[in-house]
């Protein structure tokens, strides 16, 4: 199966998603491994502090900066993409984390969404909306979370 994470724009964002782990792997002194770059898996990256995995997360590249993020007043991120990291946080006990490169001023922000239960950290929308189906474009109905930017921490 041909992912559109392979396809060139979709490796400049894979480029810069490795990137910001290594600044936030700096910032937090931990280490960071991502997951499978060409395939699909239910987290983006593993954290690990002291040797014991710390972390589970799902990492974003956005083609805006912080000023305009506010503007939204919120994050959109798939529903989906939330229940898969809440479930995998929960397996490992760890917390689970979205964390945002936004490329336009090199800002990295986050929110912890779930603790190591799996219990939902912050407050969120649910709703279908229509959205950019892929880096690469095109159209889609799915079911979308709106992340409050109240809960939202600058990492970088």
């Amino acid at each position: 199966m041909s992912l559109d994470c392979t396809s060139p724009r979709g490796l400049t964002y894979i480029a810069a998603q490795m990137a910001c782990l290594k600044r936030l792997e700096q910032a937090w002194g931990t280490q960071i491994f991502p997951t499978i770059e060409d395939d699909t898996a239910d987290v983006d990256a593993i954290a690990v502090k002291a040797g014991r995995v710390s972390a589970v997360m799902e990492i974003k590249s956005r083609e805006m900066d912080l000023d305009q993020l506010r503007r939204f007043g919120s994050y959109l991120i798939t529903f989906e993409k939330l229940l898969k990291l809440r479930r995998t946080a929960a397996a490992l006990r760890v917390p689970g984390l979205v964390v945002v490169s936004l490329l336009k001023d090199d800002h990295v922000v986050f929110w912890k969404i779930c603790d190591r239960e799996g219990n939902l950290l912050t407050t969120l929308q649910g709703k279908v909306t229509q959205t950019q189906a892929t880096c690469n474009g095109g159209q889609t109905d799915r079911y979308n979370a709106y992340l409050s930017l109240d809960e939202m921490q600058v990492a970088l």
